[in-house]
């Protein structure tokens, strides 16, 4: 699983919508919770507790 990343660029929510996550993402042989929330007037992107696997996230604001 060499250079399996996960990159979130200007991460965002509907106005109505202050988190969600996707379960079970499947990355390469890994398999992980993806959250994302708003906080303040941020919305903040963070791996779930619930993984398989490691898998580096960089999130660019």
């Amino acid at each position: 699983m060499v250079g399996s990343e996960i990159n979130v660029e200007r991460p965002r929510l509907p106005i109505s919508i202050d988190n969600i996550v996707i379960q079970h993402l499947a990355v390469g042989e890994a398999k992980l919770d993806l959250s994302f929330q708003r906080v303040d007037d941020r919305i903040v992107c963070y791996l779930g507790k619930q993984h398989e696997g490691l898998v580096p996230l960089v999130v660019r604001s």
